[in-house]
């Protein structure tokens, strides 16, 4: 089980490492984008949707650990 969380959190890490990326990348954009800046909005929404995801099925695989 302890493999299975760690996959997930790494999952995580790299789900959070893109988000970054694309936070910094967004933020460089000329603030007259405006089409650029909503299609980066719903690219970083879907990241934080599957960071959540992850971070809610590692939780819940650690607390089965410890059944």
């Amino acid at each position: 089980m302890a493999t299975r969380t760690e996959t997930l959190l790494r999952h995580v890490e790299v789900d959070r490492n893109k988000l970054a990326q694309e936070l910094e990348e967004t933020q460089r954009l000329p603030r007259g984008e405006g089409s650029d800046i909503v299609k980066r909005g719903e690219s970083l929404n879907g990241l934080l949707a599957s960071v959540g995801l992850q971070l809610e099925q590692a939780l819940g695989a650690i607390f089965e650990l410890d059944k």
